[in-house]
């Protein structure tokens, strides 16, 4: 293969991610997709990156998968733009003179997680595929938290850790029992940056910093 030959499928992919960043950052979720499937920004950590919330054992794939179509197609490309506003960052929250660090956090709840959507093979190979959407923003991500972990979800996360390649580095996985995994977010965010079931310190008047969905 000639140093060309590599250099045009090289800017080939560029292209190819280029433009799959400019359809995402201008496509828009229908209703339906917003209310089943949401997700937030609750505040920002200690050093001003966005604290992005991913409610995964509330998200009911299977129905979903089980229809495809464009109900698919439009799941599909609303997770992928969850990613996509990962690697975005703080950049969509601060100019440049107000910027901490550029990456991001990310904490996954599995509660409510079910076998119901951990049985049905497609769900789980749909689910996988959107995991890989992590190799691509590695260096976007800072680090994240899994918690509520239940023994379905243990098993799902088994399945997609050599997905996840190095961002399981910057993952910690953990259990069901608050009393845990409350006083290790609270060492990187501050309690009036996290909603109150999360540990955070504004209970009534919480509100997220943004919310798709």
């Amino acid at each position: 293969i000639s140093y060309q030959q590599v250099l045009a499928t090289a800017d080939a992919k560029t292209r190819s991610i280029e433009e799959q960043n400019a359809f995402l950052d201008n496509w828009t979720a229908p209703k339906k997709i917003l209310e089943k499937f949401p997700y937030y920004v609750c505040g920002f950590d200690i050093e001003k990156r966005p604290v992005f919330v991913f409610e995964i054992g509330n998200w009911k794939l299977r129905s979903f998968v089980e229809k495809g179509g464009q109900d698919l197609e439009d799941l599909d490309n609303h997770i992928k733009k969850f990613f996509r506003r990962v690697e975005i960052g703080s950049r969509a929250f601060f100019n440049e003179s107000e910027m901490g660090a550029t990456d991001s956090v990310v904490i996954t709840d599995w509660e409510g997680f079910s076998l119901k959507e951990f049985i049905h093979v497609p769900t789980v190979q749909f689910s996988l595929n959107l995991i890989a959407n992590f190799q691509r923003i590695q260096d976007s991500f800072a680090y994240g938290y899994y918690f509520n972990v239940n023994a379905v979800a243990s098993q799902f996360i088994a399945l997609a850790k050599p997905i996840l390649g190095r961002a399981l580095e910057r993952l910690e996985i953990m259990g069901t029992q608050k009393s845990i995994w409350i006083p290790i977010l609270l060492r990187t965010i501050d309690p009036d940056q996290l909603p109150p079931w999360y540990g955070g310190s504004v209970n009534d008047n919480f509100k997220p910093v943004a919310v798709y969905g």
